[in-house]
């Protein structure tokens, strides 16, 4: 396994442990905060929401941009959004920042985090175990989730024994240390994880004929002009074009 694959093995398993635990800080801290079962239901739905519309973002842009920029920009709105879950006291900020797509109501995300990831992983994988490859990835998504939800559990065993602890809504501040080492992890990784360069190109034809140039199509030089390109060149006698010697 290369190294950028143990680097984005490493940034999952950091946030599938925020996951797991913001999956059982949200429905406690909304309960807690006196949310109706409508509100709830909103916060809910703007997470979900976010999660397809950055989904829908990093299919349409991330190659564009960069698969690394993405990676870094998503970590950012998971270290926002932790702090905004922390400290915000009405409704409005919490829907806001849960648009951004870096909460996931899974433990073991399936939006954009992964679609990135899944992207990088199949150029770094070795092809003949991608099975396994993959199967560790899900494994460490899995595993480390169920230890963010443990860590919840123990927080609430804090909280009964330690009076002035504080409120339960500021352990999402967990997820910001988590969030950031997820952003250096994702500054590290190797231009190989991003798209690789096309082999066939789509550009101007080599005599400035629009569409395919002779470059795209197979077998053919990249001293050959195209067919269109041939047919608009001039020719001084009849034949030329025919395969006849030039003058």
């Amino acid at each position: 396994m290369s190294v950028d694959a143990r680097r984005i093995l490493a940034a999952q398993a950091v946030r599938a442990f925020a996951y797991g635990l913001g999956a059982v800080l949200l429905g406690a801290t909304l309960d807690q905060r006196g949310f109706t079962s409508t509100q709830a239901g909103l916060v809910l739905a703007a997470v979900l929401a976010g999660t397809v519309l950055a989904s829908l973002a990093v299919g349409r842009w991330g190659d564009r941009i960069g698969r690394r920029r993405c990676y870094a920009a998503l970590y950012g709105a998971l270290t926002l959004t932790g702090i905004v879950f922390a400290y915000a006291g009405s409704l409005w900020p919490l829907l806001v920042v849960s648009l951004l797509g870096g909460l996931s109501t899974e433990v073991v995300e399936s939006g954009p985090f992964t679609s990135l990831e899944q992207a990088m992983l199949a150029g770094e994988l070795d092809r003949r175990r991608l099975a396994r490859g993959f199967g560790v990835y899900n494994a460490v998504a899995a595993g480390s989730g169920s230890l963010g939800a443990l860590a919840a559990a123990g927080i609430g065993l804090l909280r009964d024994h330690w009076t002035s602890a504080p409120g339960l809504s500021r352990f999402f501040l967990l997820l910001v240390p988590a969030a950031l080492a997820g952003i250096v992890l994702a500054g590290r990784l190797t231009a190989a994880v991003e798209r690789p360069a096309s082999l066939t190109p789509h550009r101007r034809g080599r005599w400035g004929s629009r569409g395919r140039s002779c470059y795209a199509w197979p077998g053919c030089s990249p001293w050959t002009p195209s067919a269109a390109a041939l047919s608009s060149r001039p020719s001084s006698r009849s034949g030329w074009l025919n395969g006849s010697t030039p003058p």
